[in-house]
């Protein structure tokens, strides 16, 4: 009989990254004992600190006792280290992979030239960083495939948890004498803000934009922006988490991503569970991913992934028809209690935990 599960969770501090923050308290409410033994966030890359905070770590996880060793997301380079205390303690290796590096930096933001000797390390640190782990985590059947069939790894590898979110404390307003639409994001290729402003530029005055962020392509996006001159959009830059969930209360619509890049069609994206998890409705391009947990018209609105009218075309008809949109907005928020919050993704994490401890 499995006794209540203990779980250690090594390596990088990650409260700072929200699927980690979430996890965390997503298995503590399903009552799991997670314990942290994690690298002080200090910003000192020297060989010394390094190897002492290894050393430290190391000392303290093979004393520590719990089931099942967990690096989250954004832990890649204590994976090494991970896999011999693995070893030692004969305990499982769970890592929450969640994104590809060579997908991300090769493919989809082109910051490294495919075929080059970096794309080449992004790739087979990919693969040994999977090779090493016992289960690796994903949020969608379609990265779970790429995964697969990238680095050539058998699925039984794999488990898909959802993102999920935490429920939006600000309470749903909505202001009928203006139609407002939101995007918020961290400005990469993936998200197709081009495609946002020239949809704006289409539909001009009729519906108000806000746009919340700043990143990769933001050079690129004030150039557009500048040339098609559209009077509709917001541009309100970085913001606390606390600000962009306040203005996502307040507005009609919630926009997804629009890029034009495979790994678009792979995920789906954070904004869109805090969109459902705000009572609201989102807009998000068509994907395969996106088919894996919603349908279109039921509890959520898609349209074709690159494509500038297809988007404004969208947004005219779901503010024309204020019944569908309240249905997907309340159908958006079933789906989220059903299967996004922190105690169902939880409960699902913990199960699957549960059949990897070695009784």
């Amino acid at each position: 009989m499995i006794h209540n599960i203990k779980i250690c969770y090594f390596g990088r501090q990650g409260n700072r990254l929200i699927r980690n923050k979430f996890l965390k308290h997503a298995l503590k409410i399903n009552n799991v004992n997670v314990q942290e033994i994690v690298a002080p966030s200090k910003d000192d890359k020297t060989i010394f600190w390094k190897l002492t905070t290894s050393y430290r770590l190391f000392v303290k996880s093979l004393k520590a006792d719990y089931d099942i060793l967990w690096v989250g997301f954004g832990g890649s380079k204590f994976i090494l280290l991970a896999k011999l205390i693995s070893i030692i303690k004969n305990k499982p290796l769970v890592y929450d992979i969640f994104i590809s590096s060579y997908d991300t930096y090769v493919h989809d933001r082109k910051i490294v030239r495919d075929k080059s000797l970096k794309s080449f390390y992004y790739f087979y640190k990919d693969k040994f960083t999977c090779y090493l782990s016992d289960l690796l985590l994903l949020d969608t059947e379609e990265h779970i495939k790429y995964f697969v069939n990238t680095f050539s790894l058998p699925k039984t590898k794999f488990k898909k948890i959802l993102i999920g979110s935490f429920n939006n404390d600000y309470k749903p307003i909505i202001d009928n004498n203006k139609f407002t639409v939101l995007f918020f994001g961290t400005f990469i290729p993936l998200q197709g803000i081009e495609y946002i402003i020239k949809a704006a530029k289409l539909i001009d005055k009729k519906v108000e934009f806000i746009i919340i962020g700043d990143g990769q392509t933001s050079p690129g996006i004030m150039k557009l922006y500048k040339k098609l001159k559209p009077k509709n959009i917001q541009f309100l830059g970085l913001q606390s988490h606390d600000f962009v969930m306040e203005k996502l209360s307040m507005c009609n619509l919630g926009l997804g991503i629009f890029g034009n890049t495979d790994k678009a069609k792979r995920v789906i994206p954070h904004k869109v569970y805090e969109i459902i998890a705000s009572q609201k409705p989102f807009l998000t391009g068509k994907s395969m991913a996106i088919d894996e947990l919603f349908s279109h018209g039921k509890d959520c609105f898609t349209c074709n992934l690159a494509n500038e009218r297809s988007l404004a075309e969208s947004i005219l008809l779901l503010m024309d028809d204020p019944e569908l949109l309240n249905k997907i907005a309340k159908n958006g928020y079933n789906t989220y209690l059903r299967n996004c919050t922190p105690e169902v993704i939880g409960a699902d994490f913990k199960n699957t935990l549960k059949g990897l401890i070695k009784n």
